[in-house]
């Protein structure tokens, strides 16, 4: 069956790097896009207004290059699509059902969709973020912390670092004071100074990993 996402994902095709850059939020995706403009904008520059820039063996050569390229990532991008058209769905569907489990306050349930979710694909940050909430509900304070650390590590995490943040900060008000507000540093914050454990949310107290 076609999905949605398949529907609209032959413009993401077109491009070479932007499929890996919108699907999957991967920095090598961007800089393939870059480079596919680079190359064709000296493809058309030096075959239209400078003809004098490169050699005829040159242009011809370029033209191949962008062709294969083209086609490549084209072909890639396609077949990336209709391997993950079935299982995005079930995963979406499964992804749903641990989602309607924990607003119910299933935590054991959700918990169970979830684990399935994450041994198909250990990189899907939004389940991996979901997981990191209920360790934070069940008081596994570091489970969750460590969890949001694997996640932040991720290129697809990019995408998601103003809730891996928000759900940090959760954290630390419950661990360290339950109940107080105060500010509590981010993820991107406790990343920049350390990837070692910390016992406590207080920037004073996090040391760095020597």
């Amino acid at each position: 069956m076609t999905t949605r996402a398949t529907r609209w994902s032959w413009w993401l095709w077109m491009w070479p790097g932007l499929f890996q850059l919108w699907r999957r939020a991967e920095v090598s995706g961007l800089s393939l896009a870059i480079l596919f403009a680079v190359l064709l904008n000296l493809a058309i520059a030096s075959t239209l207004v400078w003809t004098e820039l490169l050699p005829a063996g040159w242009r011809h050569a370029l033209w191949g290059t962008l062709t294969i390229l083209w086609l490549t990532t084209f072909v890639t991008s396609f077949r990336q699509t209709m391997r993950t058209a079935g299982p995005t769905t079930e995963s979406e569907d499964l992804f749903s059902a641990a989602n309607e489990e924990y607003l119910r306050g299933h935590l054991d349930l959700a918990w169970e969709c979830l684990t399935q979710l994450m041994r198909r694909n250990p990189r899907d940050v939004e389940a991996g973020l979901l997981m990191a909430t209920i360790d934070r509900r069940r008081g596994n304070y570091e489970q969750s912390k460590e969890r949001l650390r694997k996640l932040q590590r991720l290129e697809a995490a990019a995408a998601w670092q103003n809730e891996l943040d928000d759900e940090w900060r959760r954290v630390c008000r419950q661990q360290d004071s339950p109940g107080d507000e105060h500010d509590s540093p981010t993820l991107a914050d406790e990343t920049n100074s350390s990837w070692g454990r910390a016992s406590s949310c207080s920037p004073q107290e996090t040391q760095p990993v020597t």
